[in-house]
């Protein structure tokens, strides 16, 4: 049946007087007339973003609409709307379709028959026949014997041809990651890859392997140095002639390898991670205890190159491996790194121990196992469009992803988990999700490295008393190095497998079929390798849904947006993208992007989120951090998007030297008085770190004194107002200068910091002003405590409603709605302009009128339905003599035998429906419990069985009683449950025969609860 109207719910309630709400504001604040003129859609000036493009997507109705809209950075002043034709030469379409059927991953018979169709036609006879000239598909790969396999090394040349083609200024030497691991090419066999990987160590742009080599085979290479010789003879090679591109020699160096544990012992000849003197980073020894190898919580001497390459400790190797002729220090280049040793090292220990463990220690329950699961499958509808995997079940934690894994640890467990585990494991979990939250962010880890280090320390000394000896395996102990590896490094994202692993998924897809799978791996990594640098087709993701029922303030019409795009960046009105961070620091979320009517410029409605409590307060307060929790949701108000939107990098000038530069906002300091300098001499270099919004080194850098011209969204936007800034004072766009012409004034030129056109010419001067002495900071952390994480030291907290925005926000929503809230006295309304904020009369008026109308509707409909009822039972009266005469309840059954023997004859049938529709009920629920608990005691209830099938102590079957049918027919009189079906009412009457026990129980525990009551003496008598 259909849910009753009239029983709606609270929220359903505010749901439908909300959509009401919308709608009648919509409709007297929208403009008059239907047509919209091109000049209505005015581009937002520079006071609300600096956005210069706008790119619309239309309908082809008569009204139209758009959900997403696209803000361009760039010195266009009109929008643009052009239509492509198809003008290509022969070439042209031959290149199209190589790209096409690369990026689309076509097979070469499918390519082939493509090409056989278009050379039917006349237009494309000059096309290849076959997908292998169309691809140019290198058919000869010099192959050698690695035993049990072969082994194809494909070169450095092509991939770092097409990587360092993608960087914007070629560095003098270029770093290297290498990955070696091997990848099974299918469940069926032992046939597996073990590709060679390399990737440059650059944070500019998003990296991507290439292969180097690659080997195939029954089973992992048996010799690494076989395996290796070809890679090593190449690198020995670039170290001493380096890299020639386009002429120029680029200096080679390996930053480092990245792999698992059972790869890193392989190729530096070590032992494996099950073994005694198994950590590469100490000389600590495992022991073994209860069939498992473990290590000690402390660090032991740590090992160096030097001891590495004397092969000092002998118990460590097993041999000498062929990557000590690179001369490369194998304890500092070969890092524990952050997929295998956290995400699936520590946090599926964790979880496999709460899950799988031993309930000496911590094990879910079978219930908390199914909440945690249920928690888990909720926030896929509140998980950000960022994350590509979305939380699954416990029940399929065997089946989850690094990704996944990485997820819980720094989001979603410390939200879902309190509620779940004790304290002391709450605060232990704690202590690793915010070291890996530190350790993963450049701005935090500078500031917060030791920290964090010391959190790692507390959260290994800790696992033993909570999870036990045998626990503490090989990865727990390498958390105890991680901060060593960062220092070399940088943050754990800088050289995780992550890529690495990814690229081996597309490399296993490369095979078709099992002939020769070396050769079909060869040919088609080099047919991508080639075209490296060609970009893939992108595809449109536009959302066409309308707007009509968005919320409007006064001062905002249509047309409406759902989700406005920065660059690769969004922000979107949705469930799962609706909260952003203020330059205050404060949080809302997100209800609409409206249009403002006095000029034309998108703005954002939304709502402040009020009271902000922290997550968790141990090892520290969250919200030193960026991460929030809150109560309730205070009233609409209105942003421009310069308000809401961080932007990146700032003109300011140095008020000592009055010279002019770009420089990241992260680089200015909280009171925006102040910003760093790189030393650089080189002019190239520090356009590099500008642009790269390089982390700043408070060691080695310079901070000076700034005023800030104004802030803009990417470096090129900045950049191209540098020759204003030297001319005038102010930077305001036109629309902000004609408000007031007067505070713009000529000023002398100054010079230029670093501009993008300056040359190297000028690298022997100083770069930074002269006389301003570095400001230099020290980092002391006390040891941990045996029982507590450590606490964040004072004067290492940040500001919470400073002007940076905090990393990775985290929030947790409540949706706690304040009716009556007003904005907290800290806001900046300043942005909103001349908006016109609803007043709370008018407001008021709205909200009420609309409430009325929806509980005139209900109260209607309820009048309605109980006229109805009173009508059909107005003549009905409990008849008193059948009340005798059937003697209800029953108890035994020979009276339920005596019933049903009179319930032969159709008039007493007619009799006992009449009597029994008398009960009634609320729906059809309620009336068929109500008239099952009239006619049977629950002694007689639980001998009795809706279908009466049971295999021990069967019962009797109701459904062949003739009382069902009186029963049925009983409550379908009850106007309320006339459409009542037999299989509704079937479903009820057996859940309150299965539930008679259940009741007998609870008057049970009643009775014996009032003999007791009825026992104890009413007073007492007390005596000195």
């Amino acid at each position: 049946m259909t849910k009753i109207k009239y029983h709606l719910s609270k929220r359903q309630f505010r749901r439908r007087v909300s959509q009401r709400v919308s709608a009648v504001i919509n409709a007297l604040r929208q403009p008059k007339g239907k047509n919209i003129v091109l000049s209505q859609v005015g581009l937002p000036t520079s006071d609300h973003g600096h956005i210069s493009e706008l790119t619309l997507n239309f309908n082809t109705s008569d009204e139209w609409s758009t959900t997403e809209i696209t803000l361009n950075t760039t010195s266009t002043k009109a929008i643009k709307v052009s239509v492509q034709k198809n003008t290509g030469t022969t070439e042209d379409i031959k290149e199209q379709l190589r790209i096409w059927s690369l990026n689309n991953k076509v097979s070469q018979i499918a390519t082939s028959e493509l090409l056989k169709i278009l050379k039917s036609h006349e237009c494309f006879r000059t096309l290849p026949a076959d997908s292998r000239s169309l691809r140019k598909t290198q058919r000869v790969f010099q192959s050698r014997i690695v035993k049990p396999g072969n082994y194809v090394h494909l070169g450095f040349t092509n991939g770092l041809t097409a990587e360092i083609s993608k960087l914007e200024n070629i560095p003098k030497v270029i770093s290297v990651l290498v990955n070696v691991d091997g990848i099974p090419i299918s469940n069926s066999s032992k046939s597996e890859f073990w590709p060679v990987l390399c990737m440059l160590d650059s944070p500019s742009f998003v990296k991507k392997p290439f292969c180097v080599g690659i080997y195939h085979g029954v089973g992992k290479p048996e010799n690494q140095n076989e395996f290796l010789t070809d890679f090593v003879a190449e690198v020995k090679q670039l170290q001493t002639s380096g890299f020639d591109y386009q002429g120029q020699k680029i200096g080679f160096e390996i930053k480092g390898f990245i792999c698992d544990s059972p790869a890193r012992a392989f190729i530096t000849c070590t032992k494996y991670h099950a073994g005694y003197s198994s950590c590469g980073k100490c000389t600590q020894v495992g022991e073994r205890y209860q069939n498992r190898t473990v290590f000690s919580s402390k660090l032991a001497s740590k090992r160096t190159g030097d001891s590495f390459s004397n092969q000092v400790d002998e118990d460590h190797h097993r041999g000498t491996t062929i990557l000590s002729e690179l001369k490369l220090d194998l304890v500092q280049k070969v890092p524990f790194e952050f997929m295998h040793l956290i995400c699936l090292g520590v946090t599926r220990k964790l979880l496999n121990l709460w899950v799988f463990g031993k309930p000496k220690y911590h094990k879910f329950s079978g219930h908390v196992i199914s909440n945690l699961s249920r928690d888990l499958v909720k926030q896929r509808f509140l998980t950000p469009s960022e994350f590509n995997r979305k939380p699954r079940s416990l029940i399929e934690l065997a089946r989850w992803k690094a990704t996944e894994y990485r997820q819980f640890l720094l989001y979603i467990g410390p939200v879902i988990l309190q509620n779940y585990i004790p304290a002391k494991y709450f605060y232990h979990f704690t202590s690793l999700h915010l070291a890996v939250f530190i350790l993963s962010n450049d701005e935090l880890l500078n500031r917060h490295r030791k920290y964090a280090n010391s959190l790692l320390e507390f959260f290994v000394q800790q696992f033993t008393s909570l999870y036990g000896k045998e626990n503490l395996s090989y990865n727990i102990h390498g958390l105890l190095h991680v901060e060593d590896d960062v220092k070399n490094f940088g943050n754990l994202n800088r050289y995780s497998a992550f890529p690495f692993e990814n690229h081996l998924g597309q490399i296993k897809n490369l095979v078709k079929g099992g002939n020769r799978p070396l050769s079909q791996v060869c040919r088609r990594i080099c047919e991508r390798e080639r075209y490296r640098g060609t970009p893939s087709t992108q595809r449109n993701k536009n959302v066409n849904q309308s707007r009509n029922f968005a919320p409007l303030l006064p001062g905002l019409i249509s047309p409406q947006y759902q989700k406005i795009t920065f660059g690769s960046s969004f922000l979107q009105s949705d469930s799962k993208n609706c909260y952003c961070l203020l330059k205050t620091g404060e949080l809302i979320k997100i209800v609409n992007f409206a249009t403002r009517e006095n000029d034309q410029s998108l703005c954002v409605v939304g709502r402040l989120c009020r009271d902000l409590l922290p997550l968790y307060t141990v090892p520290c307060d969250s919200r030193e951090f960026g991460i929030y929790k809150f109560k309730r949701l205070g009233r609409q108000f209105v942003w421009s998007l310069s308000a809401v939107y961080i932007m990146e990098f700032a003109v300011v000038e140095f008020i000592k030297t009055k010279q002019v530069a770009v420089i990241p906002v992260q680089w200015i300091s909280k009171d925006l008085t102040k910003g760093w300098w790189p030393p650089y001499m080189s002019s190239t270099k520090i356009t590099t770190s500008v642009a790269r919004k390089q982390p700043v080194d408070s060691k080695n850098w310079r901070q000076h004194e700034i005023r800030i011209f104004k802030q803009f969204y990417t470096y090129s936007e900045a950049n191209s107002h540098l020759g204003q800034a030297e001319d005038t004072s102010n930077l305001e766009s036109e629309y902000e200068s004609s408000n007031d012409k007067r505070n713009n004034r000529k000023r002398k030129t100054k010079g230029r910091l670093a501009s993008k056109g300056d040359s190297d010419s000028s690298s022997d001067e100083q770069s930074t002003p002269k006389n301003c002495q570095p400001k230099t900071s020290s980092l002391n952390v006390s040891n941990s405590p045996p029982l507590l994480p450590p606490t964040i030291p004072q004067y290492l907290s940040l500001n919470i409603g400073s002007g940076n925005a905090l990393p990775s926000q985290l929030c947790l929503t409540n949706n706690y709605e304040d009716e009556i809230g007003q904005p907290s006295p800290n806001t900046d309304n300043s942005a909103a302009g001349n908006f016109t904020v609803v007043t709370s009369f008018e407001d008021y008026v709205i909200n009420s009128l609309e409430r009325i109308h929806e509980k005139l509707d209900l109260h209607t409909e309820l009048i309605m339905n109980l006229t109805k009822i009173s009508q059909v039972r107005k003549d009905l009266r409990p008849n008193l003599a059948l009340k005798a005469q059937f003697n209800f309840p029953l108890e035994n059954m020979e009276a339920l035998d005596q019933l049903e023997g009179r319930l032969v004859s159709d008039e007493c049938q007619a009799q006992l429906v009449e009597f029994l529709s008398v009960i009634g009920g609320s729906d059809y629920k309620d009336n068929v419990s109500r008239i099952l608990h009239h006619v049977f005691a629950d002694t007689l209830a639980i001998q009795i069985a809706w279908e009466g099938i049971r295999k021990v102590n069967p019962k009797r079957a109701f459904k062949e009683l003739r009382f069902k049918n009186i029963l049925f027919d009983a409550v379908r009189m009850n106007p309320i449950c006339t459409k009542a079906t037999d299989k509704e009412m079937k479903e009820r009457g057996a859940s309150w025969f299965q539930h008679a026990s259940d009741r007998m129980r609870v008057a049970e525990m009643k009775r014996l609860k009032g003999q007791a009551g009825d026992a104890t003496p009413e007073s007492t008598e007390t005596t000195n």
